[in-house]
């Protein structure tokens, strides 16, 4: 059974069958690869996140304006690894908590002074956590709108133990995060950072360079090391897709992206995309029939020496 599960490949010695040749893994460590002092640009990346939230923390402090503490997460929330990321995280985080404190304002104007009991401040919470649920569940483009709209209409209406009719929670919140997504862009931007432009490129190379890998799975040797990879084979190839995919949105974001040659190169890419994924599906039916066979029995010596 467990041969017919795998193809008729022998598992090396000392080593349990796997579920597939395909998606084999390997014990992995408690420290990344990257988790290294040569690993200079990720420490270049986490000392600019600091500086931005140790301006935020000193701007909050200086001014003794507590309202605006939202600053400080905001620069490590829009902390991402390219240009068009960040400019997509901080208007999400943006618009999101305008639209959620609006929300808020809206709820203690119309509806808070006439409030009697917790069963009706419970409507009220259910009916904007609803609206905000709602989006939380849609797409990665506002998923994070969601999110930060709930947050906003929570610190609005639940800021006092009680029924409120105070707007400052909704003003602090949305001027903090303005206030965080200034630093942010003054910090990230102009120390520079990476282009989704220039790194989907190298995303799709590596999509190709593992269906490279892939394609090659069972035509080596008869121990065949190359079906214990680090992840699975299939695992690699969908991730770089995904990667390439998100900075392909990404790119939409960052300054220039208006421009025909960039339009061209996303349009280019994207078309590249499909046909990898094509070209994928044809690849795991071959390779998939080429384990099915089991060259080892198969070359068995006859009675004369040679083989069948």
């Amino acid at each position: 059974a467990a041969r017919a599960e795998t193809g008729g490949l022998r598992a090396p010695p000392g080593t349990a069958a796997a579920s597939g040749p395909l998606d084999s893994l390997s014990p992995s460590k408690f420290f990344t690869p990257t988790c290294s002092l040569s690993n200079t640009a990720d420490l270049a990346f986490a000392l600019k996140g600091g500086l931005a939230a140790s301006s935020c923390d000193l701007m909050v402090n200086g001014f003794a304006w507590p309202g605006v503490q939202t600053s400080i997460w905001t620069t490590v929330l829009v902390a991402q690894a390219t240009q068009g990321a960040i400019v997509q995280k901080a208007l999400l985080r943006l618009v999101g908590a305008a639209a959620g404190g609006l929300l808020g304002v809206l709820a203690i104007v119309s509806v808070m002074p006439n409030l009697e009991n917790l069963t009706s401040f419970l409507v009220v919470v259910a009916i904007g956590s609803g609206c905000a649920g709602w989006l939380s569940t849609g797409s990665t483009r506002i998923a994070y709108a969601g999110l930060q709209i709930g947050l906003a209409f929570a610190l609005t209406i639940g800021d006092a133990p009680g029924p409120t009719t105070s707007m400052v929670a909704a003003r602090g919140r949305v001027l903090g995060v303005l206030l965080g997504n200034v630093v942010a862009a003054v910090v990230y931007l102009g120390f520079g950072s990476g282009r989704a432009r220039e790194a989907m490129g190298k995303s799709m190379a590596a999509t190709l360079r593992a269906l490279s890998t892939l394609v090659r799975v069972g035509t080596s040797g008869a121990e065949r090391p190359e079906l214990t990879p680090t992840r699975g084979h299939r695992w690699n190839v969908y991730q770089n897709l995904l990667t390439t995919l998100r900075l392909h949105d990404e790119a939409s974001y960052e300054p220039g992206s208006t421009l025909p040659e960039t339009l061209a190169a996303r349009d280019a890419v994207l078309r590249l995309v499909g046909d990898a994924q094509g070209l994928l599906l044809t690849i795991l039916s071959l390779v998939r029939h080429r384990l099915d066979i089991d060259l080892h029995d198969a070359a068995t010596p006859d009675a004369d020496g040679d083989r069948i």
